[in-house]
């Protein structure tokens, strides 16, 4: 082209490609064969050297090498060499037709753009059809619109295909951990790209009327539709087809198709950038069309079919997890079906997923289009969306940084030596750490136990036979050699094949105590038990993912304790039932039928112990009491009650004649210089001697103490006084030694019968399963009670405190009672408390002292004295969990509370023995305040400005601030209320403040998960309303009967960005008597108390005010929330009638008269003359801002000349004719005098 304008480089590889350079209206356009594109394409990616590089440059150089027509456009894809679908009807089938419901205007405009594209593009064409189903436009988030067809009536009367579509639960399985880099690709309207059969296509007709023209016409498809029912089966197999011919790159990795999404998994990234290009480029060349916005090109974490597809990992993903949580309630059959879709597609991650969504599946069956919530699918829904892979952070979650402060801590420059200055400055040799085995130390049963012959060792087999012969169960177990039987022997009836192998395991490895040993089972559950399962099961406390006990408690625990016996262990796995073919198989096939032999014979009739204590034998740990600092005259006495054990010994001797029924006394050598001695006491049960080994131990026939033995410690003459039980019930479940002989029954009924028992009454005792985040599952305790304590023998430890013995021990609180274990809250810290210790009844509920000896001082949660001004002398204690007095005792609310608040007293009135969401103390009732969940400098500073008024000796502080344990917090407003209950009961007047319960609802929340009780709304237990019911419904005022004292309560509950609709907060308000609502606002406008008058209000009303009060404030509330409501409107500048404006400038002022300084008290006489002023209209010509200097000038006035008026209105209660006229005169001769 010599006469062109410009030169035209690359003509030679233009004439290379045949490319042609195309004119057309005034458009310029250049076409090149697909086939040498991709060539020339190839030849740069021969010469280009790819490296290791970002994902924007990964990104940048697939996309200089693919085949550009790959990618969607407004032109659709055609697959080649694809032959057109055939649509066949069911046998019988008829046509269907469905008429075209109504459509919106803007819809149908939306829509339309489409439908002539398509009809452009040939994917549509107009017809005469028999069948008709109507179409249905979906506007898009982003304003566009989408074409969607109803075609149910048409797969009601096709034929079904046979769906050989992957199944997504089993596709990812190939995904191996080495396969780290992966690209994904969406084909862009797939199912256009397979044409459809001409006799096929008025199947899929519908009726369209253009909104230009207004002509009606059918339209039907000429490609394979959306929403046909075997689209996505046709599609995958065609592509799968074209896949084969497809020949990936050198490289290791693997393709994954799911109908039209396709996952590339490579090992590297240079092998994912080939790969793609290449499949890119084969998807191109067929016909295809990728969409480019979709593609997740060469990444290491990918998005494939809703999981999050990662190294050798996959998980769901969060838009799948969110729009699974935010689903609401289904109302209709259909919507439940979505759901259940949805959540379905989960079903992996979710426990139990085909037993919890059985009730919801029972409400589809009904087959009613409005079905009716069961309580069982309403637990199913909640459960569904509250399961564990499902769940979300919640961002609105309120979080606290707590810090901790310590008053006596000051920066300083000190000349104390730091023994950091004298290491050297060098580094040392850095420490390697290995992996996998620090993973084996921590997850093994036993630090060097194998999953791999040990080599030199013995090999034995274990095997474990349970089968049901003529309905009666037989059950037995073996350990052999290859050659020859160890031990077999049968089991009780109620034993399974399960409990039978973990037997048989055991015993193989008490056998082997000592020993270098192999061990084949060719159990899965017992290997699993040694291998995998123990340290998650022992965190656990021996419970499954469900919170209940795990199968064969007990044997797990004995065998996790026999693989400490050998010196070397190596356990492994053998398939059973395999032909013989080599030494493993000969010593497994032996142990099962010898296994199975032993099932066969008779378990003998001989005691049986208790399952935690095996071969027949007890031994009670070392009960080891340290007495530091007890003072004897002027001496310390350290010495120690060593090990008491009742065992089995075969060598006892019986005494001829037996030995009188009375204590054995054997003196203990002396303490040097001190004349007491000390004196262990053996208590003699039986017609048989105690065999003294040394004063060091006592070794006790069984057969003597069917109860306990008793030994004390006895110093004459001092105050340690009793003896201390040195022993422990031997079993928790209460399980005796069984007596078979009539000699032993004799000497039992002697005994009893002659007095002769004289041991203790015996002490209820359990062993702690797990312990962690202060929830502790103890075994044992039987006859515990529900909020009963229990000590903890951790820590145990005894000082002499003015002539008396105290013991400090780690205490807890008795909450879960289940069959199989005890859960327990610890109150404190329980870093000491270990796996195994020894958990205590006491018998005791948990209670605090009460009294007036608590004024003025600072409690903890369990009522200790915390503020350093030491014991607290209360001859009374109170069980903190009480029920609240009945419909008898209790009067209705009608005697006022004046808290000097003149916006509380004036609008929200509270009244004695009433519930209401506010706080203030008044020196006139014992007041209890309860902080939960506080910073302790707070806490602080309340009782140093209590004190500094002279309100603490009126005051009681209960503190459970937010360093403190969870159970403590949750137990502090019962605390309070018991304390305030004593005053109540007795006749006198009391006022308790929790500030706030929203804190104990989070920390009883916490405990409650830790406890595994099932969640329900926001995760709270079902039964927080009760929580907060029993404990508010406590405050009362009793009638004259019952002493005619009250308790008031005032509960402070926080909310989030000012939501009352919340879960807590919505309880508390069903709850109370009133709520007075703090806005954050209001706070920061002025207005102090910043209450909100429109949602504050009090349910006992003018029944809690004085008439006088009544009579000047009974309209203030109403103009009040009209203010604020006109306020709003007024900030627009609208023109405004008389009324209104009157109403604007007395709302004005009756805000500013409400305003109170902190602290700052005022008389209810005083109250009701200043709000007279206000409420009568003679302020309204008062300037705002001088609202607050008259009332402090008027009051003044008042207090100084006109005290028998704040009388009168004091004695009487009310205004009468003459006073108002009085008040009036004074008001207005004031005002007269104040404006001037």
């Amino acid at each position: 082209m010599p006469d062109a304008p410009s030169a035209l480089l690359g003509r030679d590889l233009l004439e290379q490609l045949e490319a042609r350079i195309i004119f057309k209206n005034g458009e310029i356009s250049l076409e090149v064969k697909d086939q040498q594109y991709v060539e020339l394409l190839s030849l740069m990616l021969i010469t280009k050297e790819i490296e290791v590089a970002s994902e924007k440059e990964n990104f940048r150089k697939i996309m200089d090498q693919v085949f550009p027509r790959v990618w969607a456009s407004n032109i659709p894809g055609r697959a080649k060499n694809a032959l057109p679908v055939q649509i066949r009807l069911k046998e019988g089938g008829q046509p269907v037709r469905v008429k075209q419901y109504p459509l919106k205007k803007e819809d149908i405009e939306g829509v339309s753009p489409i439908i002539e594209n398509f009809l452009q593009l040939g994917l549509l064409r107009e017809c005469q059809s028999d069948f008709n189903t109507p179409i249905l436009p979906v506007k898009k988030p982003d304003g566009s619109y989408r074409l969607v067809q109803d075609l149910r009536a048409v797969n009601k009367v096709t034929e079904d295909l046979y769906p050989v579509a992957a199944n997504p639960y089993t596709l990812l399985t190939r995904l191996t951990p080495e396969l780290t880099w992966f690209t994904v690709l969406d084909l862009k309207d797939a199912f256009f790209c397979l044409p459809l059969h001409e006799a096929s296509q008025k199947i899929f007709a519908f009726e369209w009327e253009s909104p230009k023209t207004g002509r009606k016409t059918q339209l039907t498809w000429c490609v394979l539709p959306q929403g046909y029912k075997n689209s996505p089966t046709i599609f995958g197999e065609q592509l799968a087809n074209h896949l084969k011919s497809w020949e990936p790159p050198p490289g290791e990795g693997q393709l994954f198709q799911y109908v039209d999404d396709l996952l590339i998994a490579t090992q590297t990234q240079e092998t994912c950038v080939d790969w793609t290009v290449s499949l890119l480029n084969f998807l191109g060349l067929q016909g295809y069309r990728v969409s480019q916005k979709k593609a997740q090109m060469v990444r290491q974490t990918v998005i494939y079919l809703g999981y999050e597809v990662s190294a050798g990992q996959r998980t769901l993903g969060q838009d799948r997890k969110e729009a699974i949580c935010q689903t609401p309630k289904p109302q209709t059959v259909k919507e439940l079906r979505t759901f259940l879709g949805v959540t379905g597609w989960c079903r992996l991650w979710i426990y139990n997923y085909g037993l919890l969504v059985k009730p919801l599946y029972a409400l589809i069956r009904e087959g009613s289009r409005d079905h009716q919530w069961t309580k069982d699918a309403t637990r199913a829904f909640d459960q569904l969306k509250l399961a564990p892979a499902l769940g979300l952070p919640d961002r609105f979650l309120k979080y606290q940084a707590i810090l901790v402060e310590q008053d006596d801590v000051e920066n300083v420059v000190t000349n104390i030596v730091n023994p950091a200055s004298f290491l050297s400055g060098s580094m040392g040799e850095p420490v390697i750490h290995d992996c996998l085995e620090t993973i084996e130390a921590t997850y093994s049963s036993c630090p060097d136990l194998k999953d791999t012959p040990l080599e030199d060792a013995e090999t034995w087999f274990t095997d474990g036979s349970s089968y049901v012969i003529s309905g009666r169960r037989h059950a037995g177990y073996a350990v052999t050699t290859s050659k020859r039987v160890i031990e077999s022997g049968p089991l009780p009836t109620n034993t399974s094949a399960q409990k039978a192998e973990i037997i048989a395991l055991i015993r193989a490895l008490e056998l082997a105590k000592g020993k270098d040993i192999n061990i084949y089972t060719d159990s899965r559950y017992a290997f699993g038990v040694v291998h995998a399962h123990r340290v998650i099961w022992k965190g656990r406390g021996l419970l499954n993912s469900q919170g209940k006990s795990i199968k064969h408690a007990q044997e797990i625990l004995r065998l996790l304790d026999a693989i400490q016996l050998p010196e070397k262990v190596a356990i492994m796995h053998i398939k059973a039932h395999q032909k013989v073919s080599s030494e493993l198989e000969e010593g497994n096939m032996l142990a099962d039928r010898e296994a199975k032999e032993a099932a066969k014979g008779e378990v003998p009739d001989k005691a049986v112990e208790a399952a935690l204590i095996p071969d027949g034998k007890v031994s009670i740990e070392e009960f080891r009491l340290k007495i530091e600092g007890c003072a004897i005259r002027g001496y310390d006495i350290d010495f120690n009650i060593t090990q008491v054990c009742t065992e089995y010994h075969k060598n006892q001797t019986k005494i001829t004649p037996p030995v009188p029924r009375k204590a054995v006394i054997t003196k203990m050598p002396a303490i040097p210089e001190v004349e007491e001695q000390i004196i262990p006491v053996v208590t003699k049960i039986g017609s048989y001697a105690i065999k003294k080994t040394g004063v060091q131990k006592l070794m006790v026939n069984p057969k003597w103490s069917l109860k306990q033995v008793e030994m004390g410690v006895q110093i004459s003459r001092n105050t340690l006084g009793a003896a201390f039980v040195a022993t422990r019930n031997l079993h928790a479940s209460k399980t005796s030694f069984q007596k078979t002989g009539t000699a032993e029954v004799s000497s039992i009924l002697e005994e009893r019968i002659l007095g002769a028992d004289t041991s203790a009454e015996l002490e209820e005792t359990g062993r702690v399963l797990s312990i962690g985040d202060g929830i502790a599952r103890v075994y044992g305790l039987r006859n515990v009670q529900a909020e009963e304590m229990v000590e903890f023998s951790s820590g145990l430890r005894m000082i002499n405190d003015s002539a008396r013995l105290l013991q400090y021990n780690y205490v807890g609180m008795s909450l879960n009672l289940e069959p199989d274990n005890v859960g327990v809250v610890v109150f404190g810290n329980d870093r000491l408390i270990k796996e195994g210790d020894v958990v205590k009844r006491t018998g005791a509920i948990v209670d605090v002292p009460v009294g007036e000896e608590l004024l003025g001082r600072v409690v903890d949660a369990l009522g200790n004295p915390i503020d350093g001004k030491g014991s607290i002398a209360s001859k009374t204690r109170r069980r903190v969990g009480l029920k609240a007095p009945g419909i008898i005792p209790r009067i209705s609310v009608r005697e006022p509370m004046q808290t000097g608040i003149k916006a509380v007293d004036s609008l929200v009135p509270i009244g004695r023995g009433q519930r209401e969401l506010i706080i203030d103390e008044k020196k006139k009732l014992y007041c209890i305040y309860v902080a939960i969940g506080q910073k302790r400098s707070t806490v602080a500073q309340l009782v140093k400005r209590l004190t500094d008024a002279d309100a603490m000796k009126y005051t009681i502080v209960v503190s459970a601030t937010a360093s403190d344990a969870a159970p403590l917090q949750y137990l502090a407003p019962y605390s309070g209320c018991s304390m305030g209950e004593y005053f109540r009961d007795n006749g006198k007047h009391a006022l308790i403040i929790y500030d706030d319960l929203s804190k104990q609802a989070v920390a009883y929340r916490q405990m409650s998960l830790l406890l595994r009780r099932p969640p329900g709304r926001e995760a709270y237990p079902g039964d927080v309303f009760y929580l907060h019911s029993r404990l508010l419904e406590r405050a009362a005022k009793m009638n004259d009967s019952f002493g005619g004292g009250s308790l008031t309560a005032l509960p402070v509950i926080e909310t989030q960005a000012g939501d009352v609709s919340a879960y807590i907060p919505t309880n508390v308000i069903s709850i109370t008597d009133g709520q007075i609502f703090l806005e954050t606002e209001l706070f920061y406008k002025g207005i102090r108390p910043a209450i909100n008058v429109g949602l504050s209000v009090s349910r006992v009303g003018s029944a809690a005010q004085t008439r006088a009060m009544k009579q000047v404030a009974g309209t203030m509330k109403l103009e009040l929330a009209q203010y604020r409501e006109v306020a709003a409107f007024a900030q627009f500048g609208s023109d405004l009638d008389a009324a209104t404006q009157q109403l604007l400038n007395r709302g004005v002022r009756l805000t500013e008269l409400l305003k109170q300084g902190q602290y700052v008290p005022m008389a209810i006489e005083e109250q009701v003359a200043v709000i007279y002023a206000g409420v009568r209209g003679h302020l309204d010509k008062l300037e705002p801002s001088k609202i607050t200097k008259f009332e402090s000038a008027f009051l003044a006035h008042v207090l100084s000349q006109h005290q028998a008026l704040l009388s009168t209105i004091r004695t009487e209660g009310k205004i009468s004719d003459q006073t108002e006229a009085k008040l009036k005169e004074i008001v207005t001769s004031f005002l007269a005098t104040f404006e001037a």
